[in-house]
Formats: structure tokens, sequence, C-alpha cells
């Protein structure tokens, strides 16, 4: 289930109440960018077996009204957490792009 509403910016409403997630392991990035979403119905959401939530909700509005039953949902702190990694990631590929340009122009 990896991504799969992710960046539905104009999706504004979604009741997931009938879907099936008992086997699902994987929900990273699943509602990322939704920045219109203001109603989620995850109340049959089973997240016991999903071992990754990065970023789930990352970017969503903060008037996001989630509709959660606790028996059966065990959603982690990394799914409500933004991930500023990549721009680290960025600074440093540049940082390497730039010490290996450096070093050629040594030789």
């Amino acid at each position: 289930m990896c991504s799969i509403f992710s960046r539905c910016s104009s999706l504004k409403v979604l009741n997931l109440n009938n879907f099936n997630t008992n086997n699902v392991n994987n929900m990273r990035y699943l509602f990322y960018g939704c920045s219109s979403l203001k109603v989620l119905n995850l109340n049959n959401f089973n997240t016991n077996n999903v071992t990754d939530m990065k970023c789930m909700f990352s970017e969503c509005s903060d008037e996001l009204k989630l509709k959660i039953k606790s028996e059966y949902n065990n959603f982690k702190e990394e799914a409500f957490k933004e991930n500023h990694y990549y721009y680290l990631y960025f600074y440093l590929l540049i940082f390497i792009l730039l010490i290996i340009k450096f070093k050629t122009i040594l030789d």
C-alpha cells in the first residue's frame, strides 16, 4: 500500500472503512502530500502487521480529522513525522560531487 494516495492534493474526504489491511506491512507515504484532505475514516484499518509507516501523514492538512478505532490500529509515531532527511541526502550528494570534481582538477 506504499504511496497509494500520495500527492492526491485535491482529495478532500476519504472513507476507507471497508479496506482490508490485515496483511499489509508497508504504509510508507500512504497519504503523503494530501494537503486538501479534511476527513479520513480509518475505523477498520488493521495496522497490527505494518512495520513501515514512515511519513504516512506527512504534508497533510493541519485540519485533517482522523476517525480511528484503537483496537484495530497500532499507529507508530513515525507515521506523523515529517521526513527532512531528503535535504540532507541532497546536500551530501552535492558535497561528494564537489569533492570528486575538485580532486579531478588537482590530478
